[in-house]
Protein backbone atom coordinates (compact mmCIF):
# COMPACT_ATOMS: atom_id res chain seq x y z
CA UNK A 1 0.00 0.00 0.00
CA UNK A 2 1.40 3.38 -0.95
CA UNK A 3 2.03 5.72 1.99
CA UNK A 4 2.73 9.41 2.14
CA UNK A 5 2.79 11.46 -1.03
CA UNK A 6 2.49 9.91 -4.46
CA UNK A 7 5.49 10.13 -6.77
CA UNK A 8 3.52 11.77 -9.61
CA UNK A 9 2.77 15.18 -8.12
CA UNK A 10 4.60 17.22 -5.59
CA UNK A 11 2.18 18.74 -3.05
CA UNK A 12 2.26 22.41 -2.25
CA UNK A 13 3.66 22.48 1.22
CA UNK A 14 2.46 24.90 3.85
CA UNK A 15 4.87 27.42 5.31
CA UNK A 16 5.56 28.06 8.96
CA UNK A 17 3.71 31.35 8.56
CA UNK A 18 0.63 29.46 7.34
CA UNK A 19 0.65 27.20 10.38
CA UNK A 20 1.18 30.18 12.68
CA UNK A 21 -1.79 32.02 11.16
CA UNK A 22 -3.95 28.92 11.49
CA UNK A 23 -3.31 28.87 15.23
CA UNK A 24 -3.99 32.60 15.54
CA UNK A 25 -7.17 32.35 13.47
CA UNK A 26 -8.63 29.75 15.81
CA UNK A 27 -7.52 31.71 18.90
CA UNK A 28 -5.45 28.68 19.91
CA UNK A 29 -2.13 30.25 20.87
CA UNK A 30 -0.99 27.46 23.15
CA UNK A 31 1.44 25.68 20.82
CA UNK A 32 2.54 23.09 23.38
CA UNK A 33 -0.98 21.78 24.00
CA UNK A 34 -2.13 18.49 22.53
CA UNK A 35 -5.17 20.21 21.04
CA UNK A 36 -2.95 22.58 19.05
CA UNK A 37 -0.87 19.75 17.58
CA UNK A 38 -3.91 17.75 16.53
CA UNK A 39 -5.51 20.89 15.13
CA UNK A 40 -2.48 21.52 12.89
CA UNK A 41 -2.38 17.87 11.86
CA UNK A 42 -6.01 18.07 10.83
CA UNK A 43 -5.35 21.18 8.70
CA UNK A 44 -2.33 19.55 7.04
CA UNK A 45 -4.41 16.50 6.16
CA UNK A 46 -7.10 18.74 4.68
CA UNK A 47 -4.43 20.47 2.60
CA UNK A 48 -3.12 17.14 1.26
CA UNK A 49 -6.39 15.24 1.16
CA UNK A 50 -5.73 13.97 -2.36
CA UNK A 51 -3.10 11.58 -1.00
CA UNK A 52 -3.54 8.43 1.02
CA UNK A 53 -2.31 8.66 4.59
CA UNK A 54 -1.10 5.66 6.50
CA UNK A 55 -0.75 5.43 10.26
CA UNK A 56 3.07 5.39 9.95
CA UNK A 57 3.09 8.50 7.79
CA UNK A 58 0.67 10.31 10.11
CA UNK A 59 2.90 9.51 13.09
CA UNK A 60 5.91 11.05 11.30
CA UNK A 61 3.95 14.19 10.43
CA UNK A 62 2.76 14.50 14.03
CA UNK A 63 6.37 14.37 15.23
CA UNK A 64 7.27 17.20 12.82
CA UNK A 65 4.29 19.20 14.07
CA UNK A 66 5.47 18.62 17.63
CA UNK A 67 8.94 19.96 16.71
CA UNK A 68 7.34 22.97 15.00
CA UNK A 69 5.17 23.83 18.02
CA UNK A 70 8.15 23.67 20.39
CA UNK A 71 10.11 26.04 18.16
CA UNK A 72 7.10 28.34 17.75
CA UNK A 73 6.52 28.48 21.50
CA UNK A 74 10.14 29.44 22.17
CA UNK A 75 10.25 32.15 19.50
CA UNK A 76 6.80 33.51 20.39
CA UNK A 77 7.72 33.77 24.09
CA UNK A 78 11.01 35.52 23.29
CA UNK A 79 9.06 38.24 21.46
CA UNK A 80 6.70 38.70 24.45
CA UNK A 81 3.83 37.45 22.26
CA UNK A 82 3.89 40.64 20.16
CA UNK A 83 2.95 40.00 16.54
CA UNK A 84 4.88 42.90 15.01
CA UNK A 85 8.12 41.99 16.79
CA UNK A 86 7.64 38.31 16.02
CA UNK A 87 7.08 38.72 12.27
CA UNK A 88 10.00 41.14 11.93
CA UNK A 89 12.50 39.12 13.93
CA UNK A 90 11.63 35.67 12.53
CA UNK A 91 10.57 36.55 9.00
CA UNK A 92 13.02 34.09 7.45
CA UNK A 93 11.81 31.25 9.66
CA UNK A 94 8.20 32.01 8.82
CA UNK A 95 8.91 31.77 5.10
CA UNK A 96 10.29 28.26 5.37
CA UNK A 97 8.15 25.45 4.05
CA UNK A 98 6.76 22.76 6.27
CA UNK A 99 8.08 19.81 4.27
CA UNK A 100 6.23 16.54 4.63
CA UNK A 101 8.38 13.48 5.35
CA UNK A 102 8.86 10.54 3.03
CA UNK A 103 8.61 6.97 4.25
CA UNK A 104 11.35 4.41 3.57
CA UNK A 105 10.86 2.45 0.40
CA UNK A 106 10.33 -0.80 2.26
CA UNK A 107 7.12 0.59 3.68
CA UNK A 108 5.64 0.79 0.20
CA UNK A 109 5.74 -2.96 -0.24
CA UNK A 110 2.49 -4.77 0.28
CA UNK A 111 2.50 -7.16 3.19
CA UNK A 112 1.95 -10.76 2.16
CA UNK A 113 0.37 -13.37 4.38
CA UNK A 114 -2.09 -13.41 7.21
CA UNK A 115 -3.03 -9.86 8.38
CA UNK A 116 -1.93 -8.93 11.84
CA UNK A 117 -4.46 -8.10 14.53
CA UNK A 118 -4.26 -5.01 16.70
CA UNK A 119 -2.68 -5.50 20.09
CA UNK A 120 -5.90 -4.51 21.89
CA UNK A 121 -7.91 -7.24 20.16
CA UNK A 122 -5.44 -10.04 20.92
CA UNK A 123 -5.94 -12.57 23.67
CA UNK A 124 -3.91 -12.51 26.89
CA UNK A 125 -1.71 -15.35 25.65
CA UNK A 126 -0.85 -13.57 22.36
CA UNK A 127 -0.20 -10.31 24.21
CA UNK A 128 2.31 -12.04 26.48
CA UNK A 129 4.04 -13.57 23.46
CA UNK A 130 4.35 -10.20 21.70
CA UNK A 131 5.88 -8.40 24.68
CA UNK A 132 8.09 -11.27 25.83
CA UNK A 133 11.13 -9.95 23.96
CA UNK A 134 10.59 -6.44 25.33
CA UNK A 135 10.29 -7.71 28.90
CA UNK A 136 13.47 -9.78 28.56
CA UNK A 137 15.50 -6.99 26.92
CA UNK A 138 14.72 -4.10 29.30
CA UNK A 139 14.68 -3.61 33.05
CA UNK A 140 11.65 -2.53 35.10
CA UNK A 141 12.82 1.11 35.54
CA UNK A 142 13.39 1.36 31.79
CA UNK A 143 9.92 0.01 31.02
CA UNK A 144 8.36 2.32 33.62
CA UNK A 145 10.08 5.35 32.15
CA UNK A 146 9.08 4.31 28.62
CA UNK A 147 5.40 3.98 29.62
CA UNK A 148 5.43 7.36 31.35
CA UNK A 149 7.07 9.07 28.36
CA UNK A 150 4.63 7.49 25.91
CA UNK A 151 1.63 8.60 27.98
CA UNK A 152 2.99 12.11 28.24
CA UNK A 153 3.59 12.40 24.49
CA UNK A 154 0.13 11.06 23.66
CA UNK A 155 -1.52 13.77 25.79
CA UNK A 156 -2.37 11.61 28.81
CA UNK A 157 -0.45 13.77 31.25
CA UNK A 158 -2.66 13.10 34.27
CA UNK A 159 -2.35 9.35 33.73
CA UNK A 160 1.42 9.71 33.33
CA UNK A 161 1.74 11.61 36.63
CA UNK A 162 -0.47 9.07 38.39
CA UNK A 163 1.58 6.15 37.00
CA UNK A 164 4.81 7.85 38.06
CA UNK A 165 3.46 8.38 41.58
CA UNK A 166 2.24 4.78 41.66
CA UNK A 167 5.72 3.38 40.92
CA UNK A 168 7.70 5.87 43.01
CA UNK A 169 8.05 3.45 45.95
CA UNK A 170 7.21 -0.20 46.67
CA UNK A 171 4.53 0.68 49.27
CA UNK A 172 2.89 3.45 47.25
CA UNK A 173 0.75 1.08 45.16
CA UNK A 174 -0.54 -0.74 48.26
CA UNK A 175 -1.47 2.55 49.97
CA UNK A 176 -3.30 3.84 46.91
CA UNK A 177 -5.20 0.56 46.58
CA UNK A 178 -6.31 0.72 50.24
CA UNK A 179 -7.30 4.36 49.83
CA UNK A 180 -9.39 3.54 46.76
CA UNK A 181 -11.04 0.63 48.57
CA UNK A 182 -11.90 2.80 51.60
CA UNK A 183 -13.33 5.48 49.32
CA UNK A 184 -15.73 2.95 47.83
CA UNK A 185 -16.79 1.74 51.28
CA UNK A 186 -17.32 5.12 52.94
CA UNK A 187 -20.70 6.57 52.06
CA UNK A 188 -20.37 9.88 50.29
CA UNK A 189 -22.47 12.86 51.45
CA UNK A 190 -25.88 13.09 49.81
CA UNK A 191 -26.50 16.57 48.36
CA UNK A 192 -29.76 18.43 48.88
CA UNK A 193 -32.08 18.82 45.95
CA UNK A 194 -33.43 22.37 45.35
CA UNK A 195 -36.83 21.38 46.80
CA UNK A 196 -35.19 19.85 49.86
CA UNK A 197 -33.15 23.03 50.30
CA UNK A 198 -36.35 25.10 50.26
CA UNK A 199 -37.84 22.84 52.95
CA UNK A 200 -34.62 23.15 54.98
CA UNK A 201 -34.81 26.95 54.81
CA UNK A 202 -38.50 27.02 55.76
CA UNK A 203 -38.14 24.56 58.65
CA UNK A 204 -35.29 26.53 60.22
CA UNK A 205 -36.51 30.05 59.30
CA UNK A 206 -33.21 30.83 57.58
CA UNK A 207 -32.50 34.09 55.83
CA UNK A 208 -30.65 34.26 52.55
CA UNK A 209 -27.43 35.30 54.30
CA UNK A 210 -27.67 32.49 56.85
CA UNK A 211 -28.23 29.87 54.14
CA UNK A 212 -25.35 31.25 52.06
CA UNK A 213 -23.00 31.15 55.05
CA UNK A 214 -23.97 27.54 55.80
CA UNK A 215 -23.33 26.60 52.17
CA UNK A 216 -19.92 28.34 52.11
CA UNK A 217 -18.93 26.62 55.37
CA UNK A 218 -19.84 23.17 54.07
CA UNK A 219 -17.97 23.76 50.79
CA UNK A 220 -14.87 24.82 52.75
CA UNK A 221 -14.96 21.36 54.39
CA UNK A 222 -15.21 19.52 51.05
CA UNK A 223 -18.92 18.85 51.48
CA UNK A 224 -20.75 20.60 48.67
CA UNK A 225 -24.25 19.38 49.58
CA UNK A 226 -26.27 22.61 49.40
CA UNK A 227 -27.41 23.91 45.99
CA UNK A 228 -26.78 27.52 45.02
CA UNK A 229 -29.34 30.11 46.06
CA UNK A 230 -30.24 30.70 42.40
CA UNK A 231 -31.48 27.11 42.19
CA UNK A 232 -33.35 27.60 45.47
CA UNK A 233 -35.13 30.63 43.99
CA UNK A 234 -36.17 28.57 40.95
CA UNK A 235 -37.57 25.89 43.27
CA UNK A 236 -39.39 28.56 45.28
CA UNK A 237 -41.04 29.95 42.16
CA UNK A 238 -42.32 26.48 41.34
CA UNK A 239 -44.20 26.56 44.67
CA UNK A 240 -46.25 29.57 43.55
CA UNK A 241 -49.56 29.07 41.69
CA UNK A 242 -50.49 31.02 38.60
CA UNK A 243 -52.72 34.07 38.18
CA UNK A 244 -52.07 35.79 41.51
CA UNK A 245 -54.24 38.92 41.69
CA UNK A 246 -52.91 41.77 43.84
CA UNK A 247 -54.68 45.07 44.41
CA UNK A 248 -54.16 47.97 46.77
CA UNK A 249 -56.27 46.42 49.52
CA UNK A 250 -56.33 42.68 48.74
CA UNK A 251 -54.46 39.70 47.32
CA UNK A 252 -56.25 36.70 45.83
CA UNK A 253 -55.54 33.48 43.95
CA UNK A 254 -58.34 31.93 41.85
CA UNK A 255 -59.45 28.80 43.68
CA UNK A 256 -59.23 26.63 40.55
CA UNK A 257 -55.57 27.57 39.95
CA UNK A 258 -54.68 27.11 43.62
CA UNK A 259 -56.25 23.65 43.87
CA UNK A 260 -54.73 22.53 40.57
CA UNK A 261 -51.27 23.61 41.70
CA UNK A 262 -51.74 21.87 45.06
CA UNK A 263 -52.74 18.59 43.40
CA UNK A 264 -49.79 18.82 41.00
CA UNK A 265 -47.30 19.38 43.83
CA UNK A 266 -48.74 16.48 45.85
CA UNK A 267 -48.20 14.14 42.90
CA UNK A 268 -44.54 15.28 42.79
CA UNK A 269 -43.86 14.04 46.34
CA UNK A 270 -41.27 11.20 46.09
CA UNK A 271 -43.36 8.80 48.21
CA UNK A 272 -46.35 9.39 45.94
CA UNK A 273 -44.32 9.04 42.75
CA UNK A 274 -42.88 5.72 43.94
CA UNK A 275 -46.34 4.13 44.19
CA UNK A 276 -46.75 1.56 41.45
CA UNK A 277 -50.48 1.98 40.88
CA UNK A 278 -52.47 2.53 37.70
CA UNK A 279 -55.33 4.93 38.32
CA UNK A 280 -57.28 7.26 36.10
CA UNK A 281 -59.26 9.27 38.64
CA UNK A 282 -58.77 10.49 42.21
CA UNK A 283 -60.24 13.01 44.66
CA UNK A 284 -58.50 15.73 46.66
CA UNK A 285 -60.35 16.41 49.91
CA UNK A 286 -59.69 19.78 51.57
CA UNK A 287 -61.12 21.97 54.29
CA UNK A 288 -61.40 25.72 54.10
CA UNK A 289 -62.51 28.64 56.19
CA UNK A 290 -61.95 32.24 57.13
CA UNK A 291 -61.04 34.38 60.10
CA UNK A 292 -60.50 38.04 60.83
CA UNK A 293 -58.01 39.99 62.85
CA UNK A 294 -58.02 43.57 64.05
CA UNK A 295 -55.68 45.82 65.95
CA UNK A 296 -52.84 45.33 63.47
CA UNK A 297 -49.99 47.84 63.27
CA UNK A 298 -50.94 50.77 61.10
CA UNK A 299 -48.56 52.41 58.66
CA UNK A 300 -48.68 55.64 56.71
CA UNK A 301 -50.20 54.25 53.55
CA UNK A 302 -51.95 56.59 51.16
CA UNK A 303 -54.84 54.54 49.82
CA UNK A 304 -56.77 55.45 46.72
CA UNK A 305 -59.36 58.17 47.31
CA UNK A 306 -62.23 55.85 46.31
CA UNK A 307 -61.34 53.29 49.01
CA UNK A 308 -59.73 55.54 51.59
CA UNK A 309 -62.86 55.81 53.75
CA UNK A 310 -63.59 52.05 53.95
CA UNK A 311 -60.07 50.56 54.01
CA UNK A 312 -57.62 50.49 56.88
CA UNK A 313 -54.58 48.32 57.43
CA UNK A 314 -55.53 47.72 61.07
CA UNK A 315 -58.08 45.06 60.00
CA UNK A 316 -57.40 41.92 58.00
CA UNK A 317 -59.82 39.27 56.77
CA UNK A 318 -58.23 36.06 55.50
CA UNK A 319 -59.43 32.93 53.69
CA UNK A 320 -57.37 29.75 53.47
CA UNK A 321 -57.65 26.02 52.89
CA UNK A 322 -55.79 22.88 53.98
CA UNK A 323 -55.51 19.72 51.83
CA UNK A 324 -56.48 16.69 53.91
CA UNK A 325 -55.98 13.67 51.68
CA UNK A 326 -55.88 12.46 48.10
CA UNK A 327 -57.66 9.17 47.54
CA UNK A 328 -58.90 6.92 44.77
CA UNK A 329 -60.96 3.76 44.35
CA UNK A 330 -59.24 0.49 43.36
CA UNK A 331 -61.42 -2.64 43.01
CA UNK A 332 -64.25 -1.00 44.99
CA UNK A 333 -61.82 -0.27 47.84
CA UNK A 334 -60.76 3.20 48.91
CA UNK A 335 -57.02 3.72 48.56
CA UNK A 336 -55.31 6.76 50.11
CA UNK A 337 -52.55 8.13 47.89
CA UNK A 338 -51.48 10.92 50.25
CA UNK A 339 -52.64 12.03 53.69
CA UNK A 340 -51.88 15.21 55.59
CA UNK A 341 -49.94 14.21 58.73
CA UNK A 342 -50.71 17.53 60.48
CA UNK A 343 -54.25 18.55 59.61
CA UNK A 344 -54.41 21.27 62.27
CA UNK A 345 -50.97 22.72 61.57
CA UNK A 346 -50.22 25.78 59.47
CA UNK A 347 -47.53 23.80 57.62
CA UNK A 348 -49.87 22.76 54.81
CA UNK A 349 -52.22 25.75 55.07
CA UNK A 350 -52.52 27.64 51.76
CA UNK A 351 -54.03 31.14 51.63
CA UNK A 352 -56.85 31.77 49.18
CA UNK A 353 -57.09 35.51 49.70
CA UNK A 354 -56.79 38.24 52.29
CA UNK A 355 -58.44 41.62 52.39
CA UNK A 356 -58.03 44.79 54.41
CA UNK A 357 -61.58 44.51 55.73
CA UNK A 358 -63.23 44.27 59.10
CA UNK A 359 -64.80 40.91 59.95
CA UNK A 360 -68.42 41.95 60.08
CA UNK A 361 -71.42 39.71 59.47
CA UNK A 362 -72.12 41.35 56.10
CA UNK A 363 -68.51 41.09 54.91
CA UNK A 364 -68.29 37.47 56.06
CA UNK A 365 -71.41 36.41 54.16
CA UNK A 366 -70.36 38.36 51.06
CA UNK A 367 -66.86 36.89 50.83
CA UNK A 368 -67.94 33.37 51.76
CA UNK A 369 -70.55 33.44 49.00
CA UNK A 370 -67.84 34.44 46.51
CA UNK A 371 -65.69 31.48 47.49
CA UNK A 372 -68.67 29.10 47.39
CA UNK A 373 -69.43 30.32 43.87
CA UNK A 374 -65.89 29.40 42.83
CA UNK A 375 -66.31 25.97 44.47
CA UNK A 376 -69.52 25.33 42.50
CA UNK A 377 -67.69 26.17 39.25
CA UNK A 378 -64.64 23.96 39.88
CA UNK A 379 -63.57 21.70 37.01
CA UNK A 380 -61.73 18.40 36.93
CA UNK A 381 -58.05 18.77 36.06
CA UNK A 382 -55.93 16.37 33.98
CA UNK A 383 -52.44 15.74 35.36
CA UNK A 384 -49.57 13.42 34.42
CA UNK A 385 -48.91 10.60 36.89
CA UNK A 386 -46.76 7.50 36.21
CA UNK A 387 -46.64 8.32 32.48
CA UNK A 388 -50.43 8.40 32.29
CA UNK A 389 -53.29 10.88 32.52
CA UNK A 390 -54.92 11.31 35.93
CA UNK A 391 -58.18 13.19 36.49
CA UNK A 392 -58.32 14.97 39.85
CA UNK A 393 -61.62 16.11 41.36
CA UNK A 394 -61.79 18.60 44.22
CA UNK A 395 -64.01 18.41 47.28
CA UNK A 396 -63.96 21.18 49.90
CA UNK A 397 -65.57 21.32 53.34
CA UNK A 398 -66.32 24.63 55.03
CA UNK A 399 -65.16 23.67 58.54
CA UNK A 400 -62.33 26.06 59.46
CA UNK A 401 -64.61 28.46 61.33
CA UNK A 402 -65.03 29.96 64.76
CA UNK A 403 -68.18 30.95 66.65
CA UNK A 404 -68.29 34.41 65.11
CA UNK A 405 -68.23 33.06 61.56
CA UNK A 406 -70.91 30.47 62.41
CA UNK A 407 -73.19 33.13 63.85
CA UNK A 408 -72.63 35.38 60.83
CA UNK A 409 -73.45 32.63 58.34
CA UNK A 410 -76.54 31.38 60.27
CA UNK A 411 -77.90 34.86 61.11
CA UNK A 412 -77.81 34.12 64.85
CA UNK A 413 -76.29 35.91 67.81
CA UNK A 414 -73.51 34.64 69.98
CA UNK A 415 -76.03 33.76 72.73
CA UNK A 416 -78.09 31.50 70.47
CA UNK A 417 -77.37 27.97 69.30
CA UNK A 418 -77.21 28.03 65.50
CA UNK A 419 -78.33 24.40 65.26
CA UNK A 420 -81.46 24.32 67.43
CA UNK A 421 -82.01 27.99 68.21
CA UNK A 422 -81.75 27.48 71.97
CA UNK A 423 -80.89 30.47 74.17
CA UNK A 424 -79.43 30.58 77.71
CA UNK A 425 -82.91 31.50 78.99
CA UNK A 426 -84.31 28.10 77.99
CA UNK A 427 -81.15 26.01 78.36
CA UNK A 428 -82.12 24.66 81.80
CA UNK A 429 -85.52 23.47 80.53
CA UNK A 430 -84.37 20.12 79.15
CA UNK A 431 -87.83 19.05 77.98
CA UNK A 432 -88.25 22.19 75.93
CA UNK A 433 -84.75 21.94 74.49
CA UNK A 434 -85.41 18.38 73.31
CA UNK A 435 -88.51 19.55 71.46
CA UNK A 436 -86.61 22.19 69.47
CA UNK A 437 -86.16 21.39 65.77
CA UNK A 438 -82.63 21.24 64.38
CA UNK A 439 -81.30 22.64 61.12
CA UNK A 440 -79.33 19.94 59.23
CA UNK A 441 -77.77 22.50 56.87
CA UNK A 442 -75.90 23.92 59.87
CA UNK A 443 -74.40 20.59 60.95
CA UNK A 444 -71.29 21.34 58.87
CA UNK A 445 -70.27 23.99 61.42
CA UNK A 446 -70.05 21.43 64.23
CA UNK A 447 -71.57 21.51 67.70
CA UNK A 448 -72.47 24.84 69.20
CA UNK A 449 -70.19 25.95 72.01
CA UNK A 450 -73.18 27.42 73.82
CA UNK A 451 -74.29 23.99 75.07
CA UNK A 452 -70.74 23.08 75.97
CA UNK A 453 -70.37 26.16 78.14
CA UNK A 454 -73.64 25.50 79.98
CA UNK A 455 -72.86 21.81 80.55
CA UNK A 456 -69.36 22.65 81.72
CA UNK A 457 -70.51 25.16 84.33
CA UNK A 458 -73.32 22.82 85.39
CA UNK A 459 -70.70 20.14 86.05
CA UNK A 460 -68.65 22.58 88.12
CA UNK A 461 -71.71 23.42 90.21
CA UNK A 462 -72.49 19.74 90.90
CA UNK A 463 -68.91 19.14 91.99
CA UNK A 464 -68.87 22.19 94.23
CA UNK A 465 -72.16 21.17 95.90
CA UNK A 466 -70.57 17.93 97.10
CA UNK A 467 -67.61 19.64 98.75
CA UNK A 468 -67.58 20.53 102.41
CA UNK A 469 -67.52 24.17 103.36
CA UNK A 470 -64.05 25.40 104.22
CA UNK A 471 -63.61 27.67 107.19
CA UNK A 472 -60.58 29.65 108.27
CA UNK A 473 -59.81 32.41 110.67
CA UNK A 474 -59.66 35.88 109.33
CA UNK A 475 -56.53 37.74 110.36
Amino acid sequence: MESGCSSGEKPKNLTNDDLFNLLRGEAVMKPLSVESRHFLLKKIREKHNEYEWSSEFESLVLNLVHTFTISLHRKWSQCNRTITVFTKKHSEWLKKEFILPTLPSQMNYKTVGRPKKNFETCTERIKKQKISNVVKSFTSPELTYAVTSKMHKSGKRSAALLFKELTSSPNRALKMRKSLKNTNIISLPIPYSPNEAVAFIMDNNLTKKQYTNIRIGSKARNSNIYPSYDKVLIAKKQCYPNNVIITECSAEIPLQDLLNHTAQRILQIPSVQSMNINIEKCELLSKWGCDGSNGQSQYRINFDSSTKQSVTDSDMFMFSFVPLQMSCTIDDNKFIIWKNPRTSSTRFCRPIKFLLKKETAENTREEVNKVETQIDNLNTIDLIYNDGNLKVEHKLIFSMVDGKVCNSMTFTSSQTCYICGCTPKHANDIDKVLKLSTKPEHFKFGLSTLHAWIRFFECLLHVSYRLDFKTWQKT
